[in-house]
């Protein structure tokens, strides 16, 4: 339930057969043309002049926060377009600011001799330019860092809340920890603080595997990690039977396939060894790091989780809590590595705890 009473969206209106382009459905339609016709889409230079794309919201006067969105890795802005969608009804004095991390979403690629994706001409070159590749994991940092200073001057003055996915997360707690209080509070979902490498083990217990991932980054740091594949886009269920490990709502996966079907120009495609290395040492930082300070965080942990760790969110919520910070945990079971783009049940639990967590720091602030 939003704000003031108004229902979160359903997944029912979401009408989209497998494979089906975006514009077969209307509400689909609606929600990426009211993300077109209020985005002002900006370049920015990240902290080593490295160029990135930001996604920019006004807040309707007078403006009381700005949330700065984080996403996962690979993802652009558009993942988010129902999610936003329900939080500019929700919060319409709020501006929103989305960040194109280096690399991926429309901010330009790190490999390849071709950085424009209308000239890329061939699958090698595709290939190429869509992998997930960072040099270190704390330039996506200080890159945060830049962009919550822009996003700041959308309200000025006002509230700084940060919502952030799997890598994003992982981003906005490293940014929080070298800058404590730097925002006035934080939303958390499946923070990537370990990776699950062979078998669904947490590579922090495979002492070999990160082995092999740390001689790999520093040999071939640009190929592919092992058992990454070109982009393909996510099934429902595969030829076993199995469900994804992304979310259960058939309609939600549809919606992705659809957009991405949409935007081919902001797809990434396999991780490489850098990648892997990189986000993993960086796991290690929050783990081992400091506590965070003054901002008041909620954790949200989904229950099945094939891509990071559950038992390490829980671990950090733990560490976090004996040291005096306010971190709240929610726990969803049933729920899937995409909290907010899952089932309705598991996704209003999750926006609803969103909602009282950033509306009472609010209230308190103002």
């Amino acid at each position: 339930m939003l704000s003031g009473g108004v229902v979160w969206h359903r997944a029912a209106q979401i009408r989209l057969q497998a494979g089906a382009p975006l514009d077969s459905c209307a509400h689909a339609r609606a929600l990426l043309d009211r993300y077109t016709a209020a985005v002002q889409r900006e370049p920015i230079r990240g902290a080593d002049g490295a160029p990135l794309i930001i996604d920019c919201f006004a807040a309707r006067p007078p403006a009381q926060a700005v949330l700065l969105l984080s996403p996962g890795a690979g993802e652009s802005p558009l993942r988010y377009i129902e999610l936003l969608d329900d939080l500019r009804r929700a919060h319409p004095h709020w501006a929103f600011c989305l960040v194109n991390h280096r690399g991926q979403g429309f901010s330009p690629r790190l490999l390849g001799s071709v950085r424009d994706w209308a000239q890329v001409a061939d699958d090698a070159a595709l290939a190429r330019w869509r992998t997930l590749y960072v040099e270190h994991f704390d330039d996506y940092v200080s890159d945060f860092a830049i962009c919550a200073g822009h996003a700041r001057t959308l309200a000025p003055g006002r509230p700084l809340f940060v919502l952030a996915h799997s890598m994003g997360a992982t981003i906005a707690l490293r940014w929080l920890q070298e800058a404590p209080a730097a925002a006035e509070a934080a939303v958390l979902n499946a923070p990537m603080l370990d990776i699950r490498g062979p078998g669904g083990v947490p590579l922090r217990f495979n002492p070999p595997a990160r082995a092999l991932v740390h001689w790999a980054a520093r040999r071939r740091p640009a190929a592919w990690a092992l058992g990454q594949r070109p982009f393909q886009p996510a099934v429902f269920r595969d030829e076993q039977g199995r469900l994804n490990g992304l979310t259960a709502s058939e309609a939600r996966l549809r919606l992705r396939g659809a957009v991405q079907q949409a935007f081919p120009m902001a797809l990434t495609g396999p991780a490489s060894w850098r990648w892997v290395d990189e986000a993993l040492a960086a796991g290690q930082r929050l783990r081992r790091g400091p506590r965070l300070g003054a901002t008041p965080l909620l954790l949200i942990v989904p229950g099945i989780d094939h891509l990071v760790s559950q038992g390490a969110a829980r671990a950090f919520a733990r560490r976090q809590q004996q040291a005096g910070v306010a971190c709240r945990l929610l726990e969803l079971p049933q729920a899937r590595h995409e909290v907010f783009n899952e089932c309705d049940e598991y996704r209003d639990r999750a926006l609803d705890a969103l909602d009282m967590h950033l509306c009472q720091v609010l209230a308190e602030r103002c």
